[in-house]
């Protein structure tokens, strides 16, 4: 569920990350890493473990013993959600390192739910919920058909044009075009440009790197065609 993988938290919108790295004061000497990202940093394929606990394993192979490497990844988490999650979260941790290993999010959440770039991937159902409506624009029809499980893997679109009109998004923010390909990268930039800039402020180094090897797999398969 949405829930499961993006349990709702301020500021970043979902998060899945453990708070109780908040109560983790920092030991003498320890070198604190915090890596941000998606599923490519939060998940794992066993047996391999996860890519923090990985980059956390080669240090400890170079002898750098005291490097502490923690997993601030979330499930389809794109990089305007990280700079929130370094400002409001890990700052007051007392980082030495900050890692972005992102930007596949970015590229393809657009592409599905959501979108106008730079949106979280499901920003368009939290406009629509229906807890928000008067209770005369509800789609009577819609949620009533909506409790059957069956009717809504059949009729998907049918749910998603009641609830979220993507096309008419889609229309408003030029999908597809070379301005919304422009925009969604410049925005990626942006974002970059701002981690280093607060990393640094409070005396914390700052590396990001691109997912290529998401960037293969959209070009490969024709989702982004056009990047």
């Amino acid at each position: 569920s949405n829930f499961q993988y993006r349990p709702p938290a301020p500021f970043t919108m979902f998060s899945s990350f453990d708070y109780r790295f908040r109560e983790t004061p920092p030991d003498s000497g320890e070198i604190r890493v915090f890596m941000l990202g998606g599923s490519t940093v939060a998940d794992s394929t066993p047996p391999l473990p996860a890519l923090p606990e990985i980059v956390e394993g080669i240090l400890h192979e170079r002898g750098i013993l005291n490097a502490r490497v923690f997993n601030f990844g979330v499930v389809s988490q794109n990089s305007g959600q990280e700079l929130a999650h370094i400002v409001h979260h890990i700052i007051n941790l007392s980082p030495d390192l900050i890692i972005l290993y992102a930007g596949g999010n970015d590229v393809m959440n657009p592409f599905y739910l959501d979108p106008r770039p730079g949106y979280p991937f499901n920003f368009v159902a939290y406009e629509n919920n229906v807890l928000y409506k008067n209770p005369r624009e509800y789609p009577s029809l819609a949620l009533l058909a909506y409790r059957s499980g069956l009717l809504r893997y059949v009729l998907r679109p049918y749910f998603l044009s009641e609830f979220a009109d993507l096309t008419e998004l889609r229309r408003r923010c030029k999908f597809g075009s070379e301005q919304w390909r422009w925009e969604i990268a410049k925005i990626y930039v942006d974002n970059l440009a701002k981690a280093e800039v607060i990393s640094k402020a409070y005396h914390a180094e700052f590396a990001a790197f691109f997912q290529n090897k998401i960037l293969i797999i959209v070009l490969k398969t024709g989702i982004a065609h056009g990047f």
